[in-house]
């Protein structure tokens, strides 16, 4: 077993010496035929956000009085969604981006006034209610609870 180890005592870093080969071992047992089958895995299907959610935002815990929200949805790909949110009495339309991992989502939108809100959270198992921590310019708001109403 001692022919496996190389003394590398005497060589230094980048050394360009190859080790000197093993000695020729007793042959491998032959592999065995080894039979794999494939087949299709389908995906779990991303969520159907389109329609419009209704609800509020908690702030400050819960202590505070809570902000309406509104989301519209009238298109939705694998990447995106577009439409309007309202939180309060502001509203911003556009596109923003959607990444899915179950049914935990991310949407990320930024306006060209230099606005920023992200929804993190979950859609339920039945699609139609979602929880979420909505974020703006980098700050959360509060905590979303809100309901597809059409």
């Amino acid at each position: 077993m001692s022919h496996l180890i190389e003394n590398l005592e005497g060589r230094r870093l980048m050394d360009s010496t190859m080790p000197t080969p093993c000695a020729p071992e007793a042959p491998m047992v032959p592999a065995m035929e080894l039979s794999v089958a494939t087949r299709a895995v389908a995906r779990a299907s991303v969520p159907n956000m389109v329609g419009t959610w209704q609800g509020s935002i908690a702030v400050g815990g819960g202590y505070a009085p809570g902000l309406s929200f509104r989301l519209q949805v009238a298109k939705q790909t694998k990447t995106t969604l577009t439409g309007t949110v309202t939180i309060g009495e502001q509203t911003y339309k556009g596109t923003g981006t959607l990444r899915w991992s179950g049914r935990h989502f991310t949407i990320r939108y930024a306006s060209k006034g230099a606005v920023s809100l992200t929804l993190d959270g979950t859609v339920s198992a039945s699609g139609k209610s979602m929880y979420a921590t909505p974020t703006a310019m980098g700050r959360v708001i509060g905590h979303l609870d809100a309901t597809k109403v059409a």
